[in-house]
């Protein structure tokens, strides 16, 4: 009888147990349904993370995305795009979006924008500086439609700081934007572009006198980019206190004489950068045009062997002359010392080395696969530029496996010699089969230990993931092949 008791008061209490237990559980969900639900109600008023970020990181999160979208569709209205597609994720953004002037400032005048658009982006930039483009104007847009966003845009001229006409704009409307222009003063702006400023307005007689280059109507002007008919007048001028002047001469007859700017070039003593293009009935003499302060100079004339010549500026640092060939850089050795970005085009046999002698610090090269990788100029060549960081070549397809080979064994001997290590980029045609080319100049660079790593990073038609036993794995199409050696 006495362990029946017991086991009766046993069971008595691990029944009593049970029940407590129980209520203890039922408590403990129910605070948990309870915990979850003031966690939910905490969660609910609580910011997105990307919310919580202060509105002005916000906002430069923004602007670079707008200009990584320009950067890919330069020929696409990015920034109204961009501007709906953000402003529509969620009301902070579309808030931050409406009130933020600096995602207003672009504004371009074509068929596809309309005045009520245009007065929009001028009332939204607020005080902001404006960038004006006026882009092509053909099929869809009436002389009234461009007339209107040209007066929507007049009563902000104060804020102009961008006006780029385009090239392709027509003679008519490229008329009424100078004439509109001639007549304001325009203190904020600094930046000027006329692809085809015309020789004569639309409906004029007499030649255009381009009256808003003259003192007092742009007193900040520092860029200017010209082309066109006008550059072969006689009368035509520009400021002097510029400090980045482009001039395209395609437009004119190779026998026309250029205006008196070019006889005055050496007088632009506040020029950084300067560019010219296309072809003219020009010579000056060698060493003529004295530019102290130039420190990027695009060369890409019919003659541009003279101007090459003529240009002396200890400050120039960047040369690009895409067109040059032959013996143009002869007789100019250490003429430019001070150059580190080098861009030239199809360097004739024999004549590297008249380069390198020419420009014996550069960093930064870009030129054609058959002017450096040459037989029997890659041994003569190697040990010139000492100090070359990014070597970018052009020209290479299929039938050039021979140069694939001269390149790398250019590279082996220069590893051998204790060069600094390259960024080789090679650009390739946007057409053929490039899958050999690659794969045989990633078994060379291999079988050589140059590459320094197994992955060899493409951009454009293909784009390669990595190397697997020695052959490529193509994942999309590539122009740019980039390795480091």
């Amino acid at each position: 009888m006495c362990n029946l008791a017991q086991a009766r008061q046993e069971l008595v209490r691990l029944e009593q147990q049970e029940r407590d237990l129980t209520e203890q559980l039922c408590n403990v969900r129910a605070a948990v349904l309870s915990q979850r639900a003031k966690v939910e109600e905490l969660v609910g008023q609580t910011p997105a993370p990307i919310n919580r970020l202060p509105a002005e990181i916000l906002l430069h999160i923004f602007e670079i995305s707008i200009q990584a979208t320009l950067a890919d569709f330069e020929s696409c209205d990015v920034h109204r795009h961009c501007k709906r597609d953000l402003a529509g994720v969620s009301r902070h953004w579309r808030d931050l979006v409406l009130q933020s002037p600096s995602l207003w400032t672009t504004i371009k005048v074509n068929p596809l924008w309309t005045e009520s658009l245009v007065r929009t982006h001028v009332q939204r930039s607020c005080q902001s500086p404006l960038h004006i483009e006026i882009s092509s104007w053909g099929r869809g847009g009436t002389k009234e439609a461009f007339v209107a966003m040209l007066d929507a845009l007049t009563p902000s001229a104060h804020r102009w700081r961008d006006v780029v006409i385009k090239a392709s704009v027509p003679c008519f409307h490229t008329s009424l934007v100078l004439e509109r222009i001639d007549a304001l003063t325009l203190p904020s702006l600094t930046h000027v572009s006329v692809g085809n400023i015309p020789l004569v307005l639309h409906g004029k007689l007499e030649v255009y006198k381009s009256r808003f280059l003259e003192s007092g109507h742009i007193p900040n002007l520092r860029s200017l980019e010209l082309g066109g008919q006008l550059l072969s007048s006689g009368d035509f001028r520009v400021p002097h206190n510029l400090t980045a002047l482009t001039l395209d001469f395609s437009y004119l007859d190779e026998l026309i004489v250029p205006s008196s700017v070019f006889y005055a070039l050496g007088s632009f003593q506040s020029l950084t950068m300067l560019s010219l293009s296309g072809y003219i009935n020009f010579h000056p003499d060698p060493d003529t045009i004295h530019l102290p302060f130039l420190e990027k100079f695009i060369c890409k004339l019919g003659n541009s062997m003279e101007f090459i010549h003529a240009i002396v500026s200890p400050a120039l640092t960047h040369l690009e002359a895409p067109q040059l060939a032959g013996k143009v850089f002869d007789g100019l050795e250490s003429k430019f010392n001070s150059v580190t970005h080098l861009v030239v085009g199809v360097v004739a046999f024999g004549c590297l080395e008249n380069i390198c002698l020419a420009f014996p610090d550069v960093r930064h090269v870009v030129l054609d696969v058959s002017g450096i990788f040459q037989v029997g100029v890659c041994s003569g060549t190697v040990s010139y530029w000492p100090h070359l960081e990014t070597l970018t070549v052009h020209g290479l397809n299929t039938s050039d496996f021979y140069l694939g080979e001269h390149m790398v064994n250019w590279l082996a001997r220069r590893q051998n010699m204790g060069r600094t290590k390259l960024k080789v980029v090679i650009n390739l045609p946007s057409y053929g089969n490039h899958w050999e080319v690659i794969a045989s100049l990633y078994q060379a660079l291999h079988e050589h230990r140059i590459l320094d790593r197994h992955d060899i990073y493409v951009s454009g038609k293909y784009a390669a993931s990595g190397i697997t036993g020695g052959l490529l794995r193509m994942v999309c199409s590539f122009l740019s092949l980039t390795f480091a050696s």
